[in-house]
């Protein structure tokens, strides 16, 4: 509830950090928080802000979580069994050198309704990357879950902490790579997935950590793909039974993306594909190039897979040369069944979902920043060449210049956002096979 513009600021340049490393392979390490101004506080802040001060009895550095639901420094929940929040405060004292213990966690809580500092301790990084507040399985007990940036390594720490008479307990140890909380097994309580590199084993796993109500930990495990070199992104949505899967998009060994889907199912964390030797290998059928992330394209909480394939007319040319169809793919009882063949610009921002009667039928050619939709009749047309004839031209211009140029040659507007557009223009005579409509040609755009 505080900080919500400040909040979608830091979460649209988190997307775009993570999409330029993501597309150059660079390691972007400068921070968020270096990149954005700190919000003004508000009052009940400013309260906080002035009882840490009492506390510390310097200057502070506030730090921000990076990622998350919580993105701001001051966290107030009710972390323990009182009816009364708590503050839950990430702080440097400036000046102090670049170290595991320069980052400090402070609790607050109201005395006599004044804000006090009641308990303070070192954090186990350098960054605060995510933090999570919620009851852990059976426990009655809300939980405070924090991942921790370090300096020294790729991974991150993570830390379970339960508040108990006044003093924030570490309770659970990892590391980790992405991480979430979610009722894996739809019974109303919520267990912690985490999947991280286990350089020991230099192989990668994924685990959910369950909580009775006696407070012990148990670790369900699952080993990921052996060439697993990294990961990219989680994504939690239902499949067919309607309990949550685990969509991790990883990079192999080649620095191609793959996607991997988990399910909870009788106890067990297991791969959500069937394991019959003679059916399909779904992951494999995943890998494509970089960018192309799992995404739930239509917004039903059921997310899909994209797998590149050739348009046709291009099976004898270099994999350089030959334009790339993404087929989004949904799970199904075990397998990935295709759903919408498109084209995806990733550099323009658009996606353009294929009309019906074009798959199989249509094939493309690019020039520029322009991909031209063309007939394409394999009983006729043996090759990609001049002579196919012009369905439809789509156009993105990345200034104001191209964009002008585009309107004046007759192209119209698709979507304009500051110098950037799509924009879309029809030969002279298409074929009524293959001529849609105004409103239908939009409705096949879906913007980034």
């Amino acid at each position: 509830m505080f900080f919500e513009d400040y909040k979608l600021k830091k979460r649209i340049l988190a997307l775009m950090i993570a999409m330029l490393t993501l597309l150059s392979g660079c390691s972007l390490t400068s921070g968020i928080d270096t990149l954005l101004a700190p919000p003004k506080l508000s009052e009940e802040q400013e309260e906080i802000y002035s009882a840490l001060l009492e506390f510390t009895g310097s200057k502070i550095t506030l730090r921000y979580p990076k990622s998350g639901s919580y993105l701001s420094a001051f966290i107030v929940e009710n972390i323990d069994s009182e009816p009364s929040d708590e503050a839950i405060v990430f702080y440097e004292r400036s000046g102090a050198a670049v170290s595991d213990s320069s980052l400090r966690i402070n609790v607050l809580d109201k005395i006599d309704g004044q804000w006090q500092s009641i308990y303070d301790m070192a954090g186990a990084g350098t960054d605060v990357e995510k933090v999570m507040v919620t009851k852990l399985g059976q426990s009655d007990i809300t939980s405070v879950i924090v991942g921790y940036g370090l300096i020294s390594e790729s991974g991150k720490a993570l830390k379970i902490y339960n508040y108990v008479d006044s003093i924030l307990q570490s309770t659970y140890t990892d590391t980790y790579s992405l991480m979430d909380v979610v009722d894996a097994d739809s019974d109303g309580t919520f267990e912690l997935f985490v999947a991280a590199m286990d350089k020991s084993a230099s192989s990668a796993i994924a685990k959910l950590v369950v909580t009775d109500s006696a407070e012990t930990y148990y670790v369900n495990s699952y080993q990921l793909r052996a060439n697993t070199s990294d990961f990219v992104q989680l994504q939690i949505g239902d499949i067919s039974d309607s309990k949550p899967a685990f969509f991790i998009d990883t990079l192999n060994s080649n620095g191609l993306l793959q996607t991997e889907i988990l399910c909870y199912r009788n106890g067990l964390l297991q791969s959500a594909y069937l394991t019959d030797e003679n059916e399909t290998d779904y992951v494999e059928m995943s890998v494509r190039s970089p960018g192309y992330l799992t995404t739930d394209i239509d917004g039903d909480l059921q997310y899909e897979i994209p797998i590149l394939t050739d348009f046709p007319g291009y099976e004898d040319y270099s994999e350089s040369e030959k334009v790339k169809m993404t087929l989004w793919t949904n799970y199904e009882n075990g397998a990935l069944k295709s759903k919408s063949p498109s084209y995806y610009n990733i550099s323009g921002g658009y996606m353009f979902i294929l009309p019906d009667g074009w798959l199989g039928n249509v094939t493309a050619k690019i020039t520029g920043n322009e991909i031209i939709f063309c007939e394409f009749d394999r009983t006729a047309n043996h090759e990609i060449s001049d002579e196919l004839s012009e369905i439809l031209r789509i156009s993105s211009a990345q200034n104001q210049n191209d964009a002008d140029t585009l309107k004046s040659a007759g192209y119209s507007v698709i979507y304009e956002k500051g110098s950037n557009g799509c924009y879309v223009k029809y030969p002279s005579a298409v074929s009524e096979k293959y001529n849609v409509s105004a409103t239908t040609l939009r409705s096949c755009f879906i913007i980034f």
